[in-house]
């Protein structure tokens, strides 16, 4: 048979890598971010020319903040104010201090004169009055005794002859004078002990209670006004605190509307684009918003690799996988990486392809890599090979030339008769090879265009496992049924009937399989999957 019309390749043992490749951007590791930090909108002065030389300390951007020096003035003014306002807060709350000690003091003199008052009546003026209307009583009580006795004796003496009727007259008129000023006295002691002590006692109480509760209302009173004030000097003092801060912010923003070079590198202007256009934003004139990333100055001795990875591909990726590396603009150069960082999410959607997920892979550049004469710049367009797996010693075929039946997988090698259809058991894939575990030899050649050359006999092998995985699936439902039937039969039974049908049907799976087989070859890996 002419074996030249065959088109075949070699099944070879030699390195394997099983690798995932991207494009990405060349950045550095550490780059200095330079942001607008002025509030709300404003407009680049000047920024000097992408890709310029800047030392630590240079001026790259200026913008413009002439209505923020306006705003500093006025917040200047009303710090002042601030200022003035608590000061007059703070000299008021020690001026109502002062007047609540007064006030207290006041009070509380008021309460301790009050109570001496009351002593004073009870334990002197009232003492001292009743023993003058005491003292006055028994005067009168004398002036009594004595006038009537004078009395008495004028009349014998008048009945003698002795003393004139007039007399005896005007002693009579002391006796009643004397009469009347004891009544007057003992009434006097009486409305004293009796009205005035319990009048003057009461009102001197509830003085002595009123400077108490007077006392109570001063000290609320003062606690009260200290409150107010108090409140007034947090206040202000709060106020001012709050302006200073304002004030701080726009002098903060005025010193960062001139940007400086933290470091020593080149200017690299930030991406971000219009949504209208891919024209790039950043120039005189534009607009930026506060935060915005305006330039960057990256550190060239450290470099890394921004890629995306398609969301089919990405659960491959793990940290510290080695990458190589090819830059466009050094294509003779392999550099090597290693993988730092793997995205959790997947970033955001572009509007144009809202379906499309994709992982940022962020890839660490080793610089012992990197000759001394390959100056690297960032934002450079590289091409990313992952490894995901790498063997020195895999059998291995080229990938068109395995053929999937079902579960099965065949080749078509080339024997001494002709082409001969074999079972093999595959193992990994790459972008271009698959690797072979069982069924074929090194050396042994293998047809690259099985589906062109076999095409009646692979789709007859196709249709045939089809039929047999209906049958299977049908007879795996007649299990289930029976199994549902008999479930008062104990389970150790059913487990075992279970495989034992299983293996029948297998077996009647593998026979019509090798009567379909127009080679009339039995697959190696039928053993295999059959042992699985």
């Amino acid at each position: 048979m002419d074996n030249t019309k065959f088109l075949t390749a070699a099944a070879e043992r030699k390195p394997f890598r099983i690798t995932v490749r991207e494009q990405g951007t060349l950045d550095s590791l550490n780059s200095s971010v330079l942001r607008s930090e002025v509030e709300g909108s404003t407009v680049i002065l000047s920024i000097v020319p992408e890709g310029t030389p800047v030392e630590e300390g240079d001026i790259v951007c200026e913008l413009d903040v002439a209505g923020l020096r306006e705003r500093e003035k006025e917040q200047q003014i009303k710090v002042t104010q601030a200022e003035a306002d608590l000061t007059k807060s703070q000299e008021d709350l020690e001026i109502q201090k002062r007047q609540n000690e007064s006030d207290f003091a006041a009070a509380n003199l008021a309460y301790e004169l009050a109570q001496l008052d009351l002593r004073k009546y009870k334990e002197g003026e009232y003492l001292q009055s009743l023993r003058e209307v005491e003292g006055e009583s028994q005067i009168a009580q004398e002036e009594l005794t004595r006038a009537t006795e004078v009395y008495e004796f004028t009349k014998r003496l008048s009945r003698k002859g002795y003393k004139s009727q007039s007399e005896v007259e005007a002693a009579r008129i002391a006796v009643l004078k004397a009469e009347n000023e004891l009544e007057t006295a003992d009434e006097k002691q009486r409305v004293l002990e009796d009205f005035e002590y319990e009048r003057s006692v009461k009102e001197l109480d509830e003085v002595a209670a009123e400077s108490i509760r007077e006392l109570d209302r001063v000290k609320r009173q003062a606690r009260a006004a200290i409150a107010q004030f108090k409140a007034e000097f947090e206040a202000n003092e709060l106020k001012l605190e709050v302006e200073q801060e304002q004030l701080a912010n726009f002098r903060r923003q005025l010193e960062a509307s001139v940007m400086r070079a933290p470091q020593r590198g080149e200017v690299v202007y930030s991406q971000e684009r219009n949504y209208r256009s891919n024209s790039e934003l950043m120039g005189e004139g534009t607009t930026v918003r506060e935060r915005q990333i305006i330039c960057k100055i990256p550190d060239l001795t450290r470099m890394k690799v921004d890629a995306r990875v398609h969301e089919s591909m990405i659960t491959l990726i793990s940290k510290d996988l080695p990458v190589d590396i090819r830059i466009d603009a050094f294509p003779e150069y392999v550099f090597r990486g290693t993988v730092t960082n793997v995205s959790s999410v997947p970033v955001a959607a572009s509007w144009y392809r809202p379906d499309l997920k994709e992982y940022e892979v962020e890839i660490g550049l080793d610089p012992s890599s990197v000759p001394p004469e390959v100056e690297l710049k960032a934002r450079l367009s590289v091409e990313v090979e992952i490894i995901v797996e790498a063997r020195d010693d895999v059998l291995q075929v080229p990938m068109q030339s395995v053929v999937a039946i079902g579960p099965e997988h065949i080749i078509y090698r080339l024997g001494p008769d002709g082409p001969v259809r074999q079972g093999v058991e595959v193992g990994a894939v790459n972008d271009s090879k698959i690797e072979i575990l069982q069924g074929i030899e090194a050396g042994e050649r293998v047809i690259l265009n099985p589906r062109t050359q076999f095409a009646d006999e692979i789709s007859e092998l196709a249709v045939a496992a089809r039929e047999t995985a209906s049958q299977l699936l049908d007879e795996e439902r007649n299990a289930d049924v029976e199994r549902q039937k008999s479930a008062d039969v104990p389970s150790e039974i059913r487990t075992r009937a279970g495989p034992r049908q299983e293996v029948k049907t297998e077996g009647a799976a593998a026979a019509n399989t090798d009567k379909s087989s127009p080679a009339g070859k039995r697959s190696k890996s039928e053993p295999a999957e059959k042992k699985s």
